[in-house]
């Protein structure tokens, strides 16, 4: 037996990843990775077909874990309102709470997408289609958001990266060219925290370093250290317990994944591991090689026995 590997952090295309679920299972499953959960934006899959699946096409065990990554907005110390990205693992899905939750962060995102198409033809003389061409390309995606864009920025050469697209355009840090301001009013992290532990769930705070909180200093400040111990609170505070994602696949730096395992056990939180998989850059990979026993409290306290060779 092969040293099991665990993802807690994917995408498919009922947001804005590449690949169907049963694509991205079996493409994890190919990779070693024997606990995944699909974290789809603001939406979680059924998992029975899925996991049907699994036991009809696998030779070994394969663990899904109810999973969504759920938006939430944040007050920072001088009141700069940010928007955070709370991944939920392990909830009921028939809650009634957190189907009305993932239901409310579910608009008509048409509104929004043009406002950014009219801003890159009208301000950076750029044309990637209408809201509705655009949708034709992607039958399948489910949710046509800033993703999708950056790639077609990046595919019709616009940029030389998904990531450059955030950077230069679409992004809400950096030159914020074609940056339109989300009109939606997500749910505050403290009731995306409190709907997710009501519904049975583990709240993980993902890709700390992604959110621009002191300056570009991304190991060390005040400010992040405040959002990890207001999330470490928020957490105790409703009777749960929460975890962080220290083992991202863009964090391979050893002093940046040394710095969220110090402040992960800083503030008592959870040792999560995630790749953030899109299938939307070449350099993006499910063999990360994480292996469970990185997040064996984690599984722990999602009920899951994993076998070691």
């Amino acid at each position: 037996m092969l040293t099991p590997f665990c993802d807690f952090h994917t995408h498919t295309t009922r947001s804005d990843g590449r690949l169907s679920p049963i694509e991205l299972v079996r493409k994890a499953y190919a990779a070693g990775i024997r606990v995944l959960s699909i974290t789809d934006h603001n939406y979680t899959e059924d998992l029975s077909p899925l996991r049907k699946a699994v036991a009809d096409e696998f030779d070994e065990e394969m663990i899904l874990v109810q999973g969504a990554e759920i938006s939430a907005l944040y007050n920072d110390g001088n009141e700069v309102e940010h928007e955070l990205h709370i991944v939920a693992l392990g909830f009921d899905p028939d809650n009634p709470n957190m189907k009305a939750l993932l239901a409310a962060h579910q608009p008509d995102r048409k509104p929004y997408i043009d406002a950014i198409l009219k801003k890159l033809r009208d301000d950076c003389g750029i044309d990637i289609g209408t809201y509705e061409s655009i949708q034709s390309q992607f039958p399948t995606t489910k949710y046509i958001g800033r993703m999708v864009l950056a790639r077609l920025l990046f595919e019709k050469g616009y940029t030389s990266s998904v990531d450059q697209s955030f950077d230069v355009y679409l992004g809400s840090h950096g030159e914020r060219k074609a940056y339109v301001k989300n009109p939606l009013r997500y749910s505050s992290l403290e009731t995306v925290i409190r709907t997710v532990i009501q519904a049975g769930g583990i709240p993980i705070l993902a890709h700390l370093l992604y959110f621009d909180l002191d300056n570009g200093n991304r190991t060390g400040g005040e400010e992040k250290d405040r959002l990890v111990r207001t999330f470490s609170e928020l957490v105790k505070k409703h009777e749960g317990v929460g975890g962080m994602e220290v083992y991202y696949t863009r964090y391979k730096d050893m002093g940046e994944r040394l710095y969220l395992l110090r402040i992960a056990q800083k503030y008592g939180l959870l040792i999560s591991a995630g790749s953030d998989f899109h299938a939307q850059e070449a350099w993006e990979s499910l063999d990360h090689r994480t292996s469970c026993s990185a997040c064996s409290d984690l599984l722990e306290h999602l009920g899951i026995k994993v076998n070691y060779p």
